[in-house]
Formats: structure tokens, C-alpha cells, sequence
């Protein structure tokens, strides 16, 4: 009896290690970071490999082309530029890969786990004549139930302060 049981964890810890190691090489495709721009190109955002602005620039004369009130949201114009290129980034990387063939491999040889009835959000419904659905509709459809995970979690309150040079311009992130 204990050499079935041991049998069948040595299983699950294959299945494991190969499903680790999917999602791993699924991860490694992910950007390390984007950048992106508000319509004007006066306000430029970085994002890390987290989806969260690293940097915020805003360039010189920025005055002639928008107004102190319109500063915030060519920053978070910029901000949602930068994220969708990122997703764009790693959509096309992912593309680039036969992580399809990989997975359905994995599923067929029952190494991913029986499905849960209990998920945090639901699954967005199968368009397309043959199933498949646009990568950057996936990827966006990933960043909202991110988003949603993210919210559902107790988060430390995080906080960020900058000024430009010239001290003309001052930004302010929380979250």
C-alpha cells in the first residue's frame, strides 16, 4: 500500500514540476518593461514587469502643448499606452511560441489539474467561428481579472511623490 501511495505522489510531483515549468516558460516571454505616451508626447510612462509605473516623464515646454489641468490625465493616458503596450509585447511573444501545442499536450496527458468550481471570476464566453479569441482580447481580459484579484486583496497603501526640475510639475501616485 505505501509503495501505490508513494507511486502516486512521486506522480504528482512530476505533474507539478512539468506544470511549473509551463508556466515558467510561459512567464519568460513576459517584457521586463514598456513605455508609453499620452497623444500630445509630452507625457511619457514607464511600467515594470508588475504593470506599475517605474517612471514618469514629462518633457520640457510641455505648457505649450497641454495645460497644468490636463497633466493628470496625459498621465494616465500614458500609464494605460504603456500597459497596452506591454500586453502587446507579451501577446506577440506568446504568438511567437507553440504554447497551444504545449498545453494541450499537458492537458492530455492530464498533468493540469482538474478544473475548480470555485473561480474568482468568470470565464468571458468562447467568440469566433472556430473558438479562438483575439490575443490582445485574452490579454485584456487577464488585466481585469488581475485587477479584480488585486482588489479582492488587503494592499499596503503605497505612495509615490516627483517633481520635474524646474519643481513646475509635481506627480503624485497612490494606490
Amino acid at each position: 500500500m505505501s509503495q501505490e501511495i508513494l507511486g502516486k505522489l512521486q506522480r504528482i510531483q512530476q505533474q507539478a514540476e512539468q506544470l511549473s515549468n509551463f508556466v515558467a516558460s510561459l512567464q519568460a516571454g513576459a517584457p521586463q518593461g514598456a513605455d508609453g505616451y499620452d497623444a500630445t508626447e509630452q507625457v511619457r510612462v514607464e511600467v515594470g514587469a508588475d504593470g506599475l509605473p517605474t517612471g514618469i516623464r514629462v518633457e520640457s515646454g510641455w505648457q505649450d502643448r497641454l495645460g497644468p489641468h490636463a497633466v493628470g490625465q496625459a498621465v494616465v493616458e500614458a500609464f494605460a499606452a504603456a500597459v497596452a503596450n506591454g500586453m502587446r509585447a507579451w501577446s506577440d511573444s506568446l504568438a511567437a511560441t507553440s504554447w497551444h501545442a504545449r498545453a494541450a499536450e499537458l492537458d492530455a496527458q492530464g498533468k493540469f489539474p482538474a478544473a475548480s468550481n470555485q473561480v474568482a471570476f468568470s470565464p468571458p464566453a468562447v467568440t469566433g467561428s472556430a473558438g479562438r479569441r483575439d490575443p490582445q482580447e485574452v490579454a485584456e481580459d487577464v488585466l481585469r481579472a488581475s485587477e479584480r484579484l488585486r482588489q479582492q486583496t488587503a494592499a499596503q497603501a503605497l505612495v509615490g511623490v516627483g517633481t520635474d526640475v524646474s519643481r513646475n510639475v509635481a506627480v503624485t501616485l497612490s494606490r
